[in-house]
Order: structure tokens, then sequence, then C-alpha cells
């Protein structure tokens, strides 16, 4: 008989909902990395959340360091976690939070174990997630290249040439990121675990070019003092427009209400100006 982890001792809830996915055959290592991480910040989360977002429960979302859309440092939660605070606890839930890495993201959304996450729109993921219809943003994969190094991207050939950064785990556009996975299984890529490890092989020369979110690269090299150290070049690798999205094995009982909910919650904050706030806080156009 499994024992109940000590760290969710104090939430019945939460136990329970362990036990039930284990059950589910869910292996326990990527239940627990979700639901404890939430249960030991329970109570300040209560206390921070409005009286009318404790009545439905809780929804487990991600939110692994993704600046400016998600920061795990500093006081400011990130614009897409912000909005997501904003409109989850609106519709009478509390958001939780978990620091899942990518590839354990998407095997906790298809699971269930998280219920929802801010994607960008991909057919392939319509087999286990249920979009939304409005986005709560959009932002483009750029090269970023070394000021100064008069480095020119214009094409994948001229990659070649180039060592080569990658974020393990993320992809972009098709064409690309078989061409990166290409040069993996060739042994000419560098792979970072983080965001902030792929600025630092740029500047320190490891590296001579990554592919990332503009708004992510921009934002490192200014928390970095090396925005003038720095290019991003105005050519798209890809553009998206990034979504809320709920897991088809959710424990919402209403996944669409929650969803249509979510995007009535969107309208109200563009209407009233909170999202154009939110928005310039975090330096966005």
């Amino acid at each position: 008989m499994l024992a109940r982890p000590p760290q969710v001792e104090r939430f019945p809830e939460v136990t329970s909902q362990a036990m039930k996915l284990v059950g589910r055959g869910l292996p326990l290592v990527l239940v627990m990395a979700v639901l404890p991480s939430a249960a030991p910040l329970a109570a300040q989360a209560a206390a921070r959340t409005p009286p009318a977002a404790r009545g439905k429960g809780w929804v487990a979302l991600n939110s692994q360091q993704w600046p400016p859309y998600y920061l795990t440092a500093g006081d400011r939660p990130g614009y897409a976690r912000e909005l997501l605070q904003t409109c989850v606890s609106a519709l009478g839930y509390e958001p939780r939070f978990s620091s899942l890495t990518i590839d354990k993201k998407y095997d906790a959304l298809r699971s269930g174990v998280l219920d929802a996450h801010v994607l960008s729109h991909d057919k392939s993921r319509e087999s286990f997630m249920i979009y939304g219809k409005v986005a709560l943003f959009s932002d483009a994969y750029r090269r970023v290249v070394r000021a100064g190094s008069g480095v020119t991207i214009k094409s994948l050939a001229d990659f070649d040439r180039l060592k080569l950064g990658h974020l393990r785990g993320l992809r972009y556009s098709e064409g690309y990121h078989d061409y990166v996975l290409k040069r993996i299984d060739a042994g000419t890529v560098v792979q970072a675990g983080t965001n902030e490890q792929l600025l630092e092989m740029l500047l320190d020369g490891t590296i001579d070019a990554f592919v990332n979110v503009a708004s992510t690269a921009r934002w490192l090299a200014r928390g970095s003092h090396a925005s003038d150290m720095v290019r991003v070049l105005p050519y798209d690798v890809k553009s998206s427009d990034y979504f809320l999205a709920v897991s088809q094995k959710s424990r919402l009982e209403d996944k669409q209400a929650f969803l249509d909910g979510f995007v009535t919650c969107l309208h109200e904050v563009r209407r009233d100006g909170r999202y154009a706030k939110i928005r310039a806080s975090y330096g966005l156009e």
C-alpha cells in the first residue's frame, strides 16, 4: 500500500487526487511533481485569493520560467501568469502552479495531472487538449546572435557554418525543428536546460546563434545588462498565437464552460484597460 507523501498530509484533497491518478496507472513521480508543489502554498494562496475564487476548488497549471510570460524570481509573476491568476480566480477557482520542464509538462497535460496550460495552437495537440478561442498573446521565434558579430541568417543553410544553441525540449516551426534534430544527431548542437543558459553561451562565444521567442531574448538581455551585446534578427522562424487550453483528462467537470468563461474574462480585462496596463508593465508592445 502506498504511503501518503508527508508534504501533502495537511491537504487531503491533494492527497486524494494524487492517489486517484496513481490508481489510473500514472507514474507517482510525475503526479507528485505537480500536486505537492501546490500543497505547501495552499494556505498562502488562499489568503491572497478573493473570496469569490475559493468556491469551486483549484486548477492545476504550469509556470516554468519563461520570461516575460512566466517569472519565478522577483515580485512579478509574469505576463501570462498574471492574466491566468486574474481570470481563473474570477471564475471562482484557485490557480495553483507547478514548474515542470517542457517534456514533463506535456506528459502531465496528456494524463490530466495538469488541468490546463497556455499553448500555441498545434493540430497534433488536439488529440489531448481543448483550445480556447481567444489568444492571450502573440509572439514570434527569431534568430538571436551577438551584436557586432556580422552574422546574417536568411535561410536554414546559413546556420550550417554556425555553432548552434538549442533549448532542450523546445519545438519551433516544422522545418527548423527538423533541421535542429538532424544537427543534434550529428552532434553539432549545444543544448541548454534554460533560456538563461542559452544567453550565457551566446555571450561567452560557446554558440554563435540560437532561436527563441523575441520577447524572451530581449527580456533576458535587459536583465543581464546585455541589451547592446545581443541582436534579435528581424526574420520570423515562426509566429504564433497563444491560447489557454484544457487537458481532455482534466478534473474540470465542464471544460468548455471553463474556457468560455476565461475568454469572457479576457474580453473584460481588455475593455477595462487592465490588459494594456499589464502588457506595458512587462515592456510588451
